[in-house]
């Protein structure tokens, strides 16, 4: 590594383009080992469940990452003339899994199947696009798509003390919380965090319906139930990978 500092600029960029060139012609490669082993279902005789779980497992990829390498995998497979434009660097592998996705959920959703041919011509009006952009261009043609967006929540621990939860806002909740962050900011914080404000907000709406009930306690304070150990992480199954095409979302 320490050869690279010796190189001049020009001779950087070009040793740069060169390896970015073979890092696309090893991640095709890649491709087409993961489609022989499901050809194969070597995955089973190696004692997987599932091609998802030899890749996360024997080959270490994250989730997300195997994920997105098996439904680039599949697209890749049923259409052979994506290869060059991936090698080319036209088209990201998360452009072919968000579009695998795509597909997915309007042949399950709405009883849409796109053709080969029309999956291309889909995968060619995205090309040169980012992935937020991807999103949003099959948001605007999948209603079953926008519908799924609309009611996705996740909660996944990150710590012991800790939980990430994600929901979709809408309009009326994104005012409320606007409203609630000039209403509770002060001096010392003028910015409540999204966090900070659900927080109250759920306490005095727990205060309240215990007061109801008769639940707190003389001085007021209320009774919360401890998890004795963090809930389990909710894990996506491997033939649903919608949770590669982002929303905007809440992350408390």
């Amino acid at each position: 590594m320490n050869s690279l500092q010796k190189l001049t600029d020009s001779s950087l960029l070009l040793e740069t383009e060169q390896r970015v060139a073979a890092e696309r012609s090893a991640l095709l490669l890649v491709l087409h080992c993961l489609m022989e082993i499901e050809a194969r279902q070597l995955f089973a005789r190696e004692g997987f469940s599932s091609l998802f779980e030899m890749c996360t497992r024997r080959f270490k990829y994250s989730e997300s990452a195997a994920l997105r390498r098996i439904d680039a995998m599949r697209l890749l497979s049923k259409i052979p003339l994506l290869e060059k434009r991936v090698e080319s660097g036209a088209l990201k592998l998360s452009q072919l899994a968000q579009v695998q996705t795509f597909l997915k959920i309007e042949k399950k959703d709405a009883g849409h199947t796109y053709t080969p041919e029309q999956t291309l011509s889909l995968l060619t009006s995205l090309e040169g696009r980012s992935t937020r952009e991807t999103e949003k261009a099959l948001l605007e043609i999948s209603p079953s798509l926008q519908a799924r967006r609309e009611t996705s929540e996740t909660v996944r621990p990150v710590t012991a003390t800790h939980t990430e939860v994600k929901i979709v806002a809408d309009e009326e909740l994104m005012l409320l919380l606007e409203e609630a962050r000039s209403l509770f900011a002060h001096s010392a914080d003028m910015n409540p965090s999204v966090a900070s404000l659900f927080k109250k907000g759920l306490q005095a709406l727990v205060a309240q319906k215990q007061k109801a009930r008769g639940i707190l306690d003389k001085s007021g304070n209320i009774h919360l139930r401890r998890r004795s150990r963090p809930p389990s992480p909710r894990r996506k199954p491997p033939r649903n990978s919608e949770f590669h095409l982002l929303v905007t979302s809440l992350h408390l």
